[in-house]
């Protein structure tokens, strides 16, 4: 059996209509989901803790099976790093240009002592929210460093699902040219990063995507899919409401691509689908191999 995690990210204050929608389409399936929930959406002045509605909405779908954990802070690009520059930046020429020109103002906001703040923030805020302290955690774009990784051991965190062990998906259903390749810098398998736990996502196979991409990004998948199970390492597919929607683009299209692609699964009956928890349960006594954050000088000097 291959476990396979769906995890959708960005639920936050005002969603609970759209958590609740969310979770009709995965029960029809049977398939639990982890959802990754902002705690301190950044156009709005509640937190998650003050919406009722939403905390009504996360006891229905624990109810039935699935879960959430806690989404970044504020869900802001360099609240914990710097995202992956190719699979999140390059969507965006406001972020790029934030990049260039208020550099000093982001390594401001990544000093220590201040992202434990926002982290410590995002436990206190959790436990009123949900009732319970969260385990696991997931930042927003992507974005990670080595304080990063510091700061959630720090505040009791065991897990972590942050790298992108693949970079096409985005790229392709957002229209650019990619390689459907697994980045050897991250992998497909789970590891220890300064004793935690990360597990790389495979991808988002229905962002915003057309109708007419529809088949290729389910041929990805599948192919992506195949290299999960010849490495005997978990599928972690993450997936958004407002790409789901796919509004901008072709209304509902996300869905019936991921509708596809779980009716293949389901059909292979091979497929166990976990939530996070499960899957950390699952994973936490392996023998993983450490990262190391170091210095390769030969990642820096190439050719541009």
């Amino acid at each position: 059996m291959i476990q396979v995690a769906i995890s959708d990210d960005d639920i936050t204050v005002g969603k609970a209509g759209k958590l609740l929608e969310l979770h009709r389409f995965h029960e029809q399936f049977g398939i639990p989901v982890s959802y990754f929930i902002i705690p301190f959406p950044r156009t709005e002045e509640l937190s998650i803790s003050q919406d009722t509605d939403l905390q009504r909405a996360l006891d229905t779908i624990r109810a039935d099976g699935s879960e959430a954990h806690p989404h970044s802070h504020r869900h802001h690009p360099f609240e914990w790093g710097y995202p992956e520059i190719i699979g999140a930046m390059e969507f965006s020429e406001g972020l790029c240009k934030a990049f260039a020109d208020h550099r000093f103002s982001i390594e401001f906001y990544h000093d220590k002592d201040r992202m434990l703040q926002r982290m410590v923030e995002v436990v206190e805020e959790w436990k009123k929210f949900s009732g319970e302290e969260s385990v696991g955690f997931r930042p927003g774009w992507g974005s990670f460093s080595c304080t990063f990784y510091e700061v959630l051991k720090e505040c009791g965190y065991k897990w972590s699902s942050t790298r992108f062990a693949s970079r096409a998906s985005w790229h392709r259903s957002k229209g650019y040219p990619s390689e459907d390749v697994i980045n050897p810098h991250v992998g497909l398998n789970p590891y220890l990063q300064n004793g935690l736990i990360e597990f790389p996502i495979l991808g988002d196979f229905g962002f915003h995507a057309k109708r007419s991409d529809g088949p290729e990004l389910v041929a990805l998948f599948k192919k992506q899919f195949w290299e999960c199970l010849e490495a005997n390492a978990p599928a972690v597919i993450c997936h958004h409401p407002h790409g789901l929607d796919s509004d901008d683009v072709d209304p509902g299209s996300g869905y019936e691509i991921y509708s596809e692609i779980f009716e293949w699964l389901i059909a292979r009956g091979d497929v166990e689908f976990v939530t996070m928890s499960k899957l950390y349960d699952t994973w936490k006594d392996k023998d993983l191999s450490e990262r190391l954050p170091a210095f390769d000088g030969t990642d820096l000097f190439i050719d541009y």
